[in-house]
């Protein structure tokens, strides 16, 4: 055999067998291309701000979620194309080709799949990285670099795919290896038996699943959600898979005891062909199911977070400039207020204030242990058992603030308090703070919708206002929190209470951000002359809006990306599905006409099992994302994100415009399956 003989055989093999690789490697060029761009993106420097920091921190963490998706994927749809070739192998071996000759023919095709593959999708990825850099600039809001190449980002890319396509080589010569002629040359023609009724992994499912949406149901705070989301996916995770391969036997075979239904054509017919499809599918319908439910979560729950910005703004910048400062006396506060700090500082620029208010509250976290609240410290936890569920996060405010943001004058007497923004359960309300105090009030109900603007982010679901009879009162149970935690957590943990200005100047966005970098300055100086403790926060909401925009802007970026591959990766399942069902119902189909079943019932039959088969992981796709839902509205609001409506809204638009894509996928792929069936058999 000369030199040329393998490469000339792997090429013509691969040509041969366009049905089966020409979608593979389109796959390749298609993942190879899309790492590259992520990568490369990651790699770029968009400016000196830390805002800028988000789009390449996003695609760093992408790259490496998308890197050991396609290692996994390639090497599963592998599994496919090998299964499909075995009868071509067998015939090479009895023509005279030992297995290290069909070896050699192996590691040229895996060449040429990397050349045309790797190479073809890295230059894809180079000619579009400037049009994907123009649609993430529309998002996040920033300059397009003119030109761009990123030589670690095609060295990284041309390496991966190396090492994965030699892990396929690998993984075929193996199984060549363990494989006789025989074996080969009967190709996919072994009888397949009746899959048993495998009841405990069936009982497995049903608990995994029924564990996994209970944990997403009954979460309750932002934390805990973080906390269980891995386990509730897991979980979820082996319950699609027992759903697919034993739930689903299980069901159709006491569905087939059940003589009154099956014994008619129609139901005798597709039960039986369905215990047999489902059981050659279970692997690959779960995994089109799992990635379906993949894009729904990501694409919906970045959206929702990309619209809602305004909202989010809405409620955590209402005026041009907001500002808030923590400090462990009210020294501070009384220097600005003796000093006119704000308008002194402001009108030094030529700014005038057109509005300006201050609100002062008190923002913790505190235990539920027995009937009273204690302030959170290691000790709490590991001695008293306290689950993280009950925690709540509080802000006290006086009553003058209360009546101030609301408009009413409601009294408070010396040992009443009242809760706003919630619902209250009790009718009263204990804070034991041990021997530093314990203050007792008889609980009234205020303004359930209550808020304040640019409060504190929510880790326990929601946040309680307490409001107490005078501004006195936040300074003790501040003092009795610090000492409470001093004296019981070895942690130098310190406790503020804040004062936040919520300021309007005169003019537009100019005057906005000068008179941000003004107060931002000059605050600064004025902590350091007058050798004050504390810390503070200002923004503004021009600046908070672009910032917006580049964190969620950048989510959404990366929802997109990886759902693309996902999308992606679904398409080849579904092909190859539809493939390998082609094959195996165009000899069923010849066995039921030889049978003297009719041709029009015969196809009836096959054609709802199809339906039936594929649009099952759609089904259950669309059951995970709503039991999901709580889940991910409560990791929503760890962003401020509190417009549930919308993210219903998103995830409803999300899983229709998804489902519209599935039924074209679909009947893209079955028209290769039903060219199969009604080819005559020539094997």
């Amino acid at each position: 055999m000369t030199k040329s003989f393998y490469p000339r055989i792997a090429a013509s093999n691969l040509m041969k067998n366009g049905k089966f690789y020409l979608p593979y490697i389109l796959t390749v060029i298609f993942s190879s291309a899309v790492f590259y761009i992520v990568l490369a993106i990651s790699q770029i420097k968009l400016g000196d701000q830390i805002r800028y920091n988000y789009l390449a921190n996003y695609m760093s963490i992408g790259s490496v979620i998308l890197g050991l998706f396609i290692v996994v994927f390639l090497n599963y749809t592998n599994s496919f194309l090998m299964k499909r070739r075995n009868k071509e192998l067998g015939l090479y071996n009895v023509l005279g080709m030992g297995k290290g000759n069909i070896s050699k023919v192996l590691f040229f095709e895996s060449l040429y799949t990397w050349l045309i593959g790797a190479g073809g999708g890295l230059v894809l990825g180079m000619l579009l990285l400037k049009l994907v850099l123009m649609f993430a600039a529309k998002l996040i809001n920033f300059d397009v670099p003119k030109a761009y190449f990123s030589p670690f980002a095609a060295g990284t890319t041309l390496t991966l795919f190396g090492a994965i396509l030699l892990l396929v080589l690998f993984k075929n010569l193996m199984r060549l290896k363990k494989l006789n002629t025989i074996e080969l040359l009967r190709g996919n023609n072994t009888g397949e038996k009746e899959p048993k009724t495998r009841w405990l992994l069936a009982i497995i499912g049903v608990l995994s699943l029924g564990s996994g949406y209970c944990i997403a149901v009954i979460a309750k705070s932002a934390i805990v959600a973080f906390k269980f989301y891995f386990l509730a996916v897991l979980l979820v995770i082996i319950g699609t898979y027992c759903l697919f391969s034993a739930v689903s036997i299980a069901i159709l075979k006491l569905l087939r005891k059940n003589k009154s239904f099956y014994y008619k054509t129609g139901h005798f017919i597709g039960i039986s062909g369905m215990i047999h499809r489902m059981n050659r599918n279970a692997v690959g319908l779960a995994n089109i199911c799992i990635l379906s439910t993949m894009v729904l979560v990501m694409v919906s729950g970045t959206l929702s977070l990309y619209l809602g910005i305004d909202d989010i703004l809405e409620k955590n910048n209402p005026t041009d400039i907001s500002m808030d400062i923590n400090t462990v006396d009210d020294e501070l506060t009384k220097i600005i207020e003796t000093e006119k700090f704000f308008e002194t500082s402001l009108e030094s620029k030529g700014l005038k204030i057109e509005k300006i208010e201050s609100y002062e509250s008190f923002p913790t976290v505190l235990l539920n242990v027995g009937d009273s609240f204690i302030p959170m410290a290691d000790f709490s936890i590991n001695s008293r058992n306290v689950e993280l569920g009950e925690f709540y996060d509080f802000l006290f405010i006086s009553l003058e603030t209360y009546n101030e943001i609301t408009g009413e004058k409601a009294v408070l007497n010396e040992h009443q308090a009242m809760l706003a923004g919630s619902k209250a359960k009790t009718d009263v309300i204990n804070f034991d703070f041990s021997e530093e105090g314990r203050f007792s009030y008889e609980l009234l109900q205020g303004d359930e919708k209550f808020s304040m603007p640019a409060s504190i982010n929510s880790l326990s679901g929601g946040i309680k206002f307490i409001v107490l009879p005078d501004s006195s009162d936040l300074w003790k149970i501040k003092d009795a929190s610090q000492k409470y935690v001093n004296a019981r957590s070895s942690e130098r943990m310190k406790f503020y209470v804040r004062t936040s200005y919520l300021i309007d100047v005169e003019g537009g966005t100019e005057e906005e951000y000068c008179a941000y970098n003004t107060l931002f300055d000059d605050f600064k100086k004025l902590l350091s002359e007058k050798e004050q403790e504390g810390y503070y926060y200002i923004s503004s909401r021009e600046n908070e809006r672009i910032e917006q925009y580049e964190s969620n802007g950048g989510f959404l970026f990366l929802g997109l990306v990886l759902g693309s591959i996902f999308l992606m990766a679904m398409v080849l399942i579904m092909y190859y599905r539809q493939i390998s069902d082609g094959y195996e119902d165009r000899e069923r189909f010849l066995v039921m006409q030889q049978v003297g079943l009719p041709k029009k019932e015969i196809r009836k039959s096959i054609n709802l099992q199809v339906l039936t088969v594929f649009f099952a992981p759609l089904l259950v796709a669309g059951l995970h994302l709503i039991m999901n839902f709580n889940l991910m509205r409560l990791l929503l609001t760890m962003f401020r994100m509190e417009n549930f409506g919308l993210t219903a809204m998103c995830s409803g638009i999300c899983f229709l415009v998804f489902a519209i894509i599935y039924g074209i996928i679909y009947a893209l792929t079955a028209k290769t399956y039903y060219k199969i069936v009604s080819e005559k058999n020539t094997d």
